[in-house]
């Protein structure tokens, strides 16, 4: 199993799922932590990639499956704190789904999959792996001749089909004249058939995972396939290569970090120069190695950017607001291009971010990765909401952490405005009061509704910045107007 996942992958789902045996009291198949493993792994790929997916709604599955859903929130922190990565929150979908689908013996059998290879045991070698790894699976296998007759693998997938109650059939193939049958399989069974054409066992095995959720159809089925060809395909790390990479940083390894990927991709792309750049979180601790070894599977980043200075000798450093200007920008061309062997991070003060400055600076950084909001009438009223939110938690907010705070909410509203009118207005606990009465201008002038999950963040962002002094909780009213 570890040719397939990193190991340090595999020790945090086994603590994860043990976690998930205690809470719901059930023993769970072995066969359960090598499906969560291989996914896990998938989702690393994409975070390095900066690869998206759509997942389930997860309101959907926690109605659906309660008790599963609960015992998955907690194994995604369980896995997000062991592997120093913050996990996609629509991770806790898939989770939930997989762990019903072990409880469900009858959940995976609508979506018929078989495999048809050219040569002498290439499709049923295929099976035969992936169904060691999965845990069986009606899959079928086809070995064709070099010279055989594919009108001959039509009638035997045919056939093999009418013997199940399949809603759809996938058919991995390899290459040639296989990848044509696809409508004749589909006139010859009467169901949907989708083809994947360079078949091989990781994708099958991709299959047969999918599969097995309850509730997946052969759209998804197919389309979760296609979508771990194409990580595959582009994946860095499938080819030695020496190209450099970029590490961007933020709280949660999603918001800030993921729009700091796409302004240093966008700022190299213009200089002609070819770089990785990978979103991540800040690692609790400090442990930035450990995190290089999960995330980056022990590549050193040649830079790393966002709100914290890791301090290591041979990575150097490059804080959110410097790679937002053009002359950050350059700095960081520099050091990648191999024009400078060492560069010193820039000294922030406040002297430096008058609110305006700052705020016209973000807004033209993120205005091509905002499609719902205008970051240049967002972005003025964010800075002023981080800055009566600093006042009224009673903390001063370094030059960094001010500009990582602007950003992280910037992110929220543009997040929350996607959903307008699919929930109603939340209710807010009492020690979220004070945060929650900052946030009421923003939430009102762009129509967005916070969730308690972001008021728990922005508040322990807040009470970060404040550890090293004294601290009042937030109480105070807001002191500022949004000029609604």
């Amino acid at each position: 199993m570890t040719a397939l996942v990193d190991v340090r992958v595999l020790e945090a789902v086994e603590q994860a799922v043990a976690y998930a045996e205690s809470h719901l009291r059930r023993v769970m198949p072995r066969q359960i932590v090598l499906g969560l493993a291989l996914h896990v792994q998938a989702a690393l790929d994409r975070l390095r990639l900066g690869m998206t997916v759509t997942y389930p709604p997860l309101e959907n599955i926690r109605a659906k499956h309660p008790l599963e859903f609960e015992a998955a929130v907690t194994m995604v922190q369980i896995l997000s704190q062991q592997l120093q990565v913050s996990m996609p929150e629509g991770e806790v979908a898939y989770t939930a789904l997989l762990l019903a689908a072990a409880d469900d013996a009858g959940a995976g059998g609508r979506i018929g999959i078989a495999v048809a290879c050219h040569g002498h045991g290439i499709a049923s070698g295929m099976v035969e792996v992936a169904q060691h790894v999965v845990g069986g699976g009606e899959v079928l296998g086809l070995d064709m001749p070099l010279d055989g007759n594919p009108e001959d693998v039509v009638q035997q997938l045919a056939a093999w089909v009418k013997q199940h109650s399949f809603a759809g059939l996938l058919l991995l193939v390899d290459m040639g004249s296989l990848a044509f049958i696809a409508d004749r399989l589909h006139h010859a069974t009467g169901i949907p058939v989708r083809l994947v054409p360079m078949a091989s066992t990781i994708l099958l095995i991709e299959a047969m995972q999918k599969a097995q959720i309850p509730g997946m159809t052969l759209e998804q089925v197919y389309g979760a396939v296609r979508e771990a060809q194409r990580r595959l395909a582009a994946s860095p790390w499938s080819s030695e290569n020496g190209t450099p990479v970029i590490l961007t940083c933020c709280f949660t390894g999603q918001g800030n970090a993921e729009l700091l990927r796409k302004v240093v991709q966008r700022a190299m792309r213009l200089r002609g120069l070819s770089v990785e750049v990978v979103a991540g979180s800040i690692p609790p601790g400090g442990d930035w190695e450990r995190m290089f070894a999960t995330l980056l599977q022990g590549k050193r980043p040649l830079a790393v950017v966002g709100p914290v200075h890791p301090h290591l000798p041979d990575v150097a450093y490059f804080s959110t607001l410097e790679v937002l200007t053009p002359s950050g920008q350059e700095r960081l061309a520099a050091l990648v291009d191999g024009n400078a062997r060492h560069v010193d991070p820039e000294i922030l003060n406040e002297s430096h971010l008058p609110a305006e400055e700052l705020a016209r600076a973000l807004a033209v950084a993120l205005e091509s990765d905002f499609h719902l909001v205008n970051p240049h009438t967002l972005m003025p009223e964010v800075v002023r909401t981080v800055d009566a939110l600093a006042e009224a938690a009673g903390v001063h907010l370094t030059a960094e952490l001010r500009i990582g705070l602007a950003m992280h909410i910037a992110c929220l509203v543009e997040r929350r405005a996607a959903e307008r009118g699919q929930r109603g207005v939340p209710e807010v606990e009492p020690e979220l009061d004070g945060v929650a009465r900052c946030l009421a201008p923003l939430s009102h002038r762009f129509a967005v509704s916070f969730l308690p999950a972001d008021l728990h963040r922005i508040q322990h962002i807040l009470q970060s910045a404040g550890a090293a002094g004294e601290q009042r909780r937030l109480s105070v009213s807001p002191v500022y107007s949004a000029g609604l």
